[in-house]
């Protein structure tokens, strides 16, 4: 008798433990399920951000193609010359203008030219100081950017070889005003061992 009340108990307490067990058991898969539909949520949120991200990205570089594109046509007039030495002090946009209308004199003989031929004329940059070049050990001048008022009057320049020539021979050269993107692009076709240059745009 004693026994069988010993069992029953084990037995009721058991049924208990298993009865606690399955509430466990359910308790964890309702949230597990409420898990899996908030992770099933964030990967869709994921997704929707991956996507209009991709579209920001796409909107952000056409945005980009158009700024260089801006850039090439604003500078599609420009020369920039380099070895021009400076004067003491500070150099104005009429005392550059000067300098140049000069320099075209002396080396272009085909034509007669004015300050009224460029829009602009000025250094790149900012001027170093004496300390600054005897600490960089470099005592070039800064380039000079100018602006014709007419295209034609640049290609005329940036394809004679003869004035090319002859200004070399004064030490100075003349190029295209590039774009930073188109800068960096020669850059890394020489430094792969090409020989690269632009023409037009």
């Amino acid at each position: 008798m004693e026994l069988g009340r010993s069992l029953g108990t084990r037995l009721d307490n058991l049924s208990t433990d298993l009865q606690s067990l399955r509430t466990t058991i359910t308790s964890m898969s309702c949230q597990i399920s409420e898990l899996t539909k908030q992770l099933q949520k964030k990967e869709e949120d994921i997704e929707d951000v991956k996507s209009r991200t991709k579209g920001l990205e796409g909107r952000l570089e056409k945005m980009e193609e158009e700024v260089e594109r801006q850039q090439i046509i604003n500078r599609q007039d420009n020369i920039v010359f380099f070895g021009i030495p400076e004067k003491e002090g500070r150099e104005s946009e009429d005392d550059c203008v000067s300098i140049m209308v000069k320099l075209l004199n002396r080396h272009d003989p085909l034509r007669r030219w004015k300050s009224d031929d460029m829009a602009k004329a000025y250094r790149l940059g900012k001027k170093k100081r004496g300390t600054d070049q005897e600490a960089s050990g470099s005592d070039r001048p800064r380039p000079v950017l100018v602006k014709f008022n007419r295209g034609s009057d640049k290609r005329r320049l940036i394809s004679n070889r003869t004035l090319r020539r002859d200004l070399h021979k004064a030490n100075v050269t003349m190029n295209d005003d590039l774009t930073v993107k188109q800068r960096d692009t020669l850059k890394q076709l020489r430094d792969d061992g090409g020989v690269a240059y632009y023409r037009g745009t």
